[in-house]
């Protein structure tokens, strides 16, 4: 008996009820609805960062059939829960292709922010697993901005500073407001916030993992043959820059950079982050 898969196993989206289960790796997935999913979604980083819990998913598995056609039948998945020493991108990428060819038939890749650059590697890589590729709020990499955010994660997840960890998300919402509701929540947490979060070393390779692959400057999007849609916000610091790049470089793209917002559109433009993605993807996906 595994109590976090029974746990999750309980939860209901709406009348649709989940499952839950791990692949090889580790990797959590949980799918929505009957029926064989065509759309396979890649978790943000808080798959890796926060511990697995049913509230938690039940947020994440809300947020992205919010953004997806009424009624879609999706899988959401997260990344390996005890990455090695040496751990890249392309371990996770190759992680998550093998699940996607044994258990789904993926026409439909979506990754959000971090999931987003697995994604497009995913789609370059594997390209018989994907037909159509959204990314939102990502891009193949991240930008200069991004890698410089990152690098300071890293410091803090070593040294075991969760909550400046998780403090430097702090300013990535476009209205002042939510960024201070988030600082005061995270002081609010600070002495427990170690129970809440996964280990500092798997969290710190994780991010290396993403720092290191934004040093491949190499035009390797040109490889992905999947139709992709591109929704983020133009102000994005840590991916709008590389979106344009990953814009230019994809032969089949539409790219919609939506002016004055950040890397949260998908809580702060939620209406119009679905609506895009809904007609894009079109009745059914």
């Amino acid at each position: 008996m595994n109590p976090i898969l029974d746990e999750l196993n309980a939860l209901r989206i709406g009348a649709r009820s989940v499952r839950a289960m791990r692949l090889d790796g580790g990797i959590l997935t949980a799918q929505v609805g009957d029926g064989p999913p065509a759309v396979v979604v890649l978790n943000g980083g808080q798959a890796f960062v926060s511990k697995t819990t049913a509230r938690r998913l039940r947020r994440d598995l809300r947020r992205v059939a919010g953004i997806l056609p009424a009624d879609t039948p999706f899988v959401l998945l997260g990344y390996p829960d005890k990455p090695g020493a040496q751990y890249r991108l392309t371990d996770i990428v190759e992680h998550v292709a093998c699940g996607i060819a044994m258990h789904w038939r993926c026409t439909t890749l979506i990754g959000i922010s971090f999931g987003g650059v697995v994604a497009a590697r995913l789609a370059a890589t594997h390209p018989e697993l994907v037909s159509r590729l959204v990314l939102v709020s990502s891009a193949h990499r991240l930008a200069p901005d991004g890698c410089r955010l990152v690098e300071r994660q890293i410091i803090h997840a070593t040294r075991l500073e969760f909550v400046r960890l998780l403090e430097t998300m702090s300013g990535c919402f476009r209205a002042g407001w939510r960024n201070m509701l988030l600082r005061a929540a995270l002081l609010g947490r600070r002495r427990h916030m170690a129970s809440s979060v996964n280990a500092g070393g798997a969290i710190a390779r994780t991010l290396r993992a993403l720092r290191d692959d934004a040093r491949d400057s190499s035009p390797w999007p040109r490889q992905i043959r999947a139709d992709t849609l591109i929704v983020g916000g133009a102000a994005d610091t840590i991916f709008a820059e590389a979106a344009r790049e990953t814009s230019a470089w994809v032969p089949s793209v539409t790219h919609h950079a939506l002016p004055g917002e950040g890397h949260m559109v998908m809580i702060e433009r939620r209406r119009q982050v679905a609506r895009l993605v809904r007609d894009w993807l079109g009745p059914r996906a």
